[in-house]
């Protein structure tokens, strides 16, 4: 199991990540707005904390999420035993090695987008 300091960088890391991308979609997305007259500066500006605020928390727990979800099914493999067949190698062996990395992922999904979902109808 991953300690609370690198489930912290992690979430940390994740959530600079996701403020950087966001906002800068909104940014380049926005800036073609204002230039089509669609969209004035002032919305811009607000659309873009927006985008780079939600992004940022859904990074920051997704992150944070994604780390503990692996290391915790990292840990089960190994306490269990279950991971002593990789040395055999072999697809199953294959797939017993991803698991971590794929539950960890779709944990960062899931808690990703619930906190979008949770920051859209507070802010919206």
């Amino acid at each position: 199991m991953p300690s609370a300091s690198a489930i912290g960088a992690a979430a940390k890391a994740g959530g600079v990540t996701g403020a950087a991308v966001s906002a800068g979609l909104e940014a380049v997305n926005s800036i073609c707005d204002v230039i089509s007259g669609e969209k004035d500066v002032e919305d811009m500006v607000c659309d873009v904390t927006y985008a780079g605020a939600k992004g940022g928390a859904a990074g920051y727990a997704g992150g944070a999420a994604g780390l503990a979800a692996s290391g915790a099914v990292g840990s089960a493999i190994t306490a269990t035993g279950i991971g002593a067949g990789l040395a055999t190698g072999g697809i199953a062996a294959t797939a017993l090695a991803f698991t971590p990395a794929v539950v960890g992922f779709g944990a960062a999904c899931a808690v990703g987008s619930l906190v979008c979902d949770i920051f859209d109808s507070i802010f919206d």
